[in-house]
């Protein structure tokens, strides 16, 4: 078989000479106000993109094929309605609310999705992190709240006359305002960062990190289901340690189990394992859709809650009362934002982080484009809009966003048949569910934390990868389950940020040789590969500004030669020649020759026959005027050496930094090549002219 071999032939480029052969493309830069005068008209097309832009339902309407696409939305939109339903009651409850407003969050966000967002296959709605992070704000803010019986005038509780009643219906108003606000919130954050196009906020949350913070707040989302699996309360438990206080507590009360409830959520349990891996992912291939069980099991369970009589009889703990309709919309209080400003902000991160993600997953899949930016925007309007319809924060929720993908929605419209269903639970079918056992959602709540607990089994792939990546996900698992989930956020987005300086610290430096038998350079450790006699190729595999300039000289000093031991060897060496010549005078020329030769060998040890360093600058994707101070001093080191250094491979921002840095006063521009070949070949032609003692041609071409 005849090897195919690649065979390249130019000249010998300096920087310098190469970017005045091909300068850069020189743009008339606007000023300012330039620059605002030229957007500021207004057109028929500039306007229409306009409004498309911010409705891109318009887009969606005007390009609707309907005999192609209708047969899809309906299927996927009627599909994820019902599977909205169990979990709009379920994460209702979780948000430390009513189910009924797990189903209004369910119902307005998915409408005004629909009209802002671009992508056909994203599921908006609740989301069992986000409803967690909501009963958190919820919890600690009531331990502030204060019943005012002769101020109190709740529409939530007309015909109520016992005080208990009233509390706990004031109770509940405070704590749906609240939710309300944190939404409003959240919405105007992710609204801002929109407008601002901050979206690459999220870029510095590392997936470990996401990762193991859902992981943790799994394990608190189950933690907090495990009381009303057994039917009793364990009281308000905040702060540090809350997941092992809980289950001190629920340990300490295990005799006050309601045996009923208990038998509920097992059979749950099991009913939806069994359905769901069993039958729904291990046929799902040769299924038009999965058995909407949890539905299923909803409605089985209300029934024989109710012709049972299970709360009565047993003393099963259930949903209780569902009015029925639309609340009137309320302006969201803003007097206690402040509060709880920090946690909006967190959450409005997390629902950018997980959306934006599996919008972007959803797109390479089924081949479309979405707007970063209108999304961003998107999130925002609905959060804030669906704010006044007592909505708590809404988001993403894989399952259902997977299942929508798989049902074969073909555009965003399909949330149109998605929300005509939930809206008619909400005006008529809501309140049949009023007998439906409140363990029975804790069950389908924690078999829905199926995909977070499976991430566990990430850690054997960040082993693998990246160890730092092993550590922020242990280290944000950790701090929110032992700790608490503000105190294990801040830890995770710490360790981020620290894995990502620390990886710089660890930052390698090695040799590169040229192959014996072909023009190729690679790692000097790779066998077959072998240094460039006189010459070390050094690279760097970091950037090298201030944190790294310290590891930079010590990584090139130890591959290449160290200046200060070489001038310890040649002091040495002369000191040495100089104690011989005086001993010996007496004896002759022959003896200073031999001295003169031992100062030879001694410098030549020490420099271990190295002339030139060629540095690869093209891992240094920055640099900043500690990293430029640093490779002055190199050099200037180097030098005194007797070792000329060379650099190649800098980016136009690098050279523009060298040069704004006044690196060139101290180093020849010419010192700076194109490339690794360009740099060595000049080292040869340099030897070439000093052994015929000819300046050489700057023209030479060489062949690769």
């Amino acid at each position: 078989m005849v090897k195919k071999q690649l065979v390249i032939s130019r000249r010998v480029y300096q920087q310098e000479d190469f970017d005045k052969l091909y300068p850069d493309e020189i743009k008339q830069q606007m000023t300012v106000p330039d620059r605002i005068r030229a957007q500021c008209y207004c057109s028929k097309t500039r306007l229409w993109k306009f409004f498309t832009t911010i409705l891109p339902i318009i887009g969606v309407v005007r390009k609707y094929r309907l005999r192609e696409y209708i047969v899809g939305d309906i299927l996927a939109g009627l599909t994820v309605a019902i599977m909205h339903i169990p979990q709009g009651m379920g994460f209702g409850i979780l948000a430390s609310l009513k189910p009924i407003y797990g189903l209004y969050t369910s119902f307005w966000p998915v409408l005004f999705y629909m009209i802002f967002g671009t992508s056909t296959h994203v599921s908006f709605g609740t989301n069992a992190v986000i409803c967690l992070l909501v009963a958190a704000i919820t919890s600690r803010q009531m331990e502030t709240f204060q019943f005012d019986l002769a101020g109190f005038n709740s529409t939530l509780s007309n015909d109520t006359a016992d005080i208990d009643s009233l509390m706990e219906a004031a109770g509940l108003e405070y704590r749906v305002s609240i939710t309300a606000a944190t939404a409003f919130l959240a919405g105007v954050i992710l609204f801002g960062m929109g407008i601002l196009r901050l979206g690459f906020v999220t870029l510095y949350l590392s997936d470990s990190f996401i990762s193991g913070f859902t992981t943790g707040a799994a394990v608190h989302i189950t933690t907090s289901q495990v009381p009303k699996m057994l039917a009793f309360g364990v009281g308000s438990i905040q702060g540090a340690g809350k997941i092992v206080r809980t289950y001190i507590a629920i340990f300490r009360d295990i005799t006050k189990t309601n045996v009923a409830d208990l038998l509920i959520a097992v059979i749950s349990i099991i009913v939806l394992v069994l359905v769901k891996e069993c039958i729904n992912e291990r046929f799902k291939s040769k299924m038009k859709m999965p058995v909407p069980i949890d539905l299923i099991v909803v409605i089985i369970g209300t029934i024989i809650s109710h012709f049972g009589r299970l709360s009565e009889v047993f003393g099963v703990t259930i949903v209780g009362q569902i009015p029925p309709g639309i609340p009137t919309p309320a302006v969201p209080p803003l007097d206690e934002v402040g509060n709880f400003a920090v946690d909006s902000f967190v959450i409005a991160i997390l629902i950018f982080a997980m959306t934006i993600a599996m919008a972007k997953l959803m797109a390479k899949k089924h081949s479309y484009e979405i707007d970063d930016n209108q999304e961003l925007i998107a999130y925002g309007l609905t959060n804030v809009i669906s704010s006044f319809l007592l909505c708590f924060p809404s988001c993403v929720a894989p399952p259902r966003t997977m299942l929508q993908s798989s049902m074969g929605a073909r555009t965003t419209l399909c949330g149109v048949f998605t929300a005509a269903l939930l809206f008619l639970v909400i005006m008529a079918i809501g309140p049949l569910f009023q007998s439906l056992p409140v363990s029975l959602l804790a069950a389908m709540i924690v078999v829905a934390m199926k995909g977070l607990f499976m991430q566990v089994f990430d850690l054997k792939l960040y082993w693998k990868v990246n160890i730092f990546d092993l550590v922020s996900w242990l280290g944000t698992f950790l701090a929110v389950v032992l700790i608490d989930i503000d105190i294990g956020l801040v830890v995770g987005v710490g360790l981020s940020a620290f894995t990502v300086l620390i990886q710089s610290q660890f930052a390698k430096g090695y040799l590169l040789g040229k192959a014996a038998e072909e023009d190729v350079y690679a790692s000097a450790e790779k066998k077959g590969i072998n240094s460039v006699p006189g010459v070390r190729v050094f690279r760097f595999e970091a950037s090298l500004y201030y944190a790294t300039a310290e590891i930079f000289r010590s990584r090139l000093y130890k591959a290449t030669i160290n200046p200060k031991k070489f001038m310890k060897a040649r002091a040495k060496a002369e000191k040495l020649s100089l104690t011989s010549c005086e001993s010996s005078s007496s004896e002759g020329n022959a003896k200073n020759e031999n001295s003169n030769n031992g100062k030879a060998n001694a410098a030549q040890l020490a420099s271990d026959g190295i002339h030139h360093v060629v540095i690869d600058c093209q891992p240094f994707s920055y640099i900043d005027i500690a990293g430029i101070k640093m490779l002055r001093q190199v050099i200037t080191e180097m030098k005194t050496a007797d070792v000329t250094v060379f650099l190649y491979g800098c980016s136009l921002r690098m050279m523009r930094a060298l040069e704004g840095g006044s690196f060139f006063d101290a180093v020849p521009k010419d010192h700076v090549f194109l490339d690794v070949y360009d740099a060595v070949q000049a080292v040869r032609l340099n030897e070439s002219d000093e052994e015929s003692g000819d300046d050489g041609d700057e023209s030479q071409n060489f062949k690769v």
